[in-house]
């Protein structure tokens, strides 16, 4: 078979009609290789345009998940909510920078820092410790309404690890027992976890 007469099989089995047509049709008759040419086109064809769908197997769906298996994100990173939940102190009062009337403040004086957050405040007085090199380091969370119970812990500057963890009283009174350096605080609410940053005791 010519080249042009299997080009004419190819179109006569992809449904185009010509005025050759009637005439492939009765070669189909006497020609078994012409009819399987036509035959295996149309298959091909009609297999192409189908749904190929095929419900995967039920080892198949478990190979896959096991693949895929979704993994928890590092604690150590915590989760979204997490970082939604966080709320950062904004500082609004630093006695060791407003003007000191003279006689009534020295360098063994203790100072008090003063927190904005929403709907609540926290105060801060740090003072020099009996122990020598320690500070005392006594907080108050006030808020309209009653206080809720919450956790504080002491962070150094920059660590996730805490270093003093204490349990804040009826009235959201707390005190630490620290050395001097850079430090964070994070008050533990039911809904928020409340960041307090580079607080300098010195």
């Amino acid at each position: 078979m010519s080249r042009a007469r299997y080009r004419q099989l190819i179109d006569f089995a992809a449904g185009e009609r010509g005025p050759r047509s009637a005439e492939i049709e009765a070669h189909l008759d006497t020609h078994p290789a012409a009819a399987a040419t036509v035959a295996l086109y149309r298959l091909a064809g009609a297999t192409m345009a189908g749904d190929d769908g095929i419900d995967p197997s039920a080892a198949a769906l478990a190979s896959a998940r096991a693949i895929f298996t979704p993994k928890r994100a590092d604690s150590a990173v915590g989760s979204l909510a997490d970082h939604l939940t966080r709320v950062l102190g904004r500082l609004i009062f630093d006695s060791r920078v407003e003007p000191a009337l003279a006689g009534l403040r020295g360098p063994a004086c203790g100072f008090q820092l003063t927190y904005e957050l929403p709907d609540a405040q926290l105060d801060l007085h740090a003072e020099p410790a009996e122990a020598p090199g320690r500070w005392r380091l006594i907080g108050q969370f006030a808020c309209s309404g009653s206080v809720p119970a919450m956790q504080i812990d002491l962070h150094r500057a920059g660590s996730d690890e805490p270093i003093r963890t204490v349990e804040a009283g009826e009235r959201g009174v707390f005190v630490l027992d620290t050395g001097p350096g850079l430090y964070e605080l994070r008050l533990h609410l039911p809904e928020a976890t409340v960041v307090i940053p580079e607080i300098d005791i010195s």
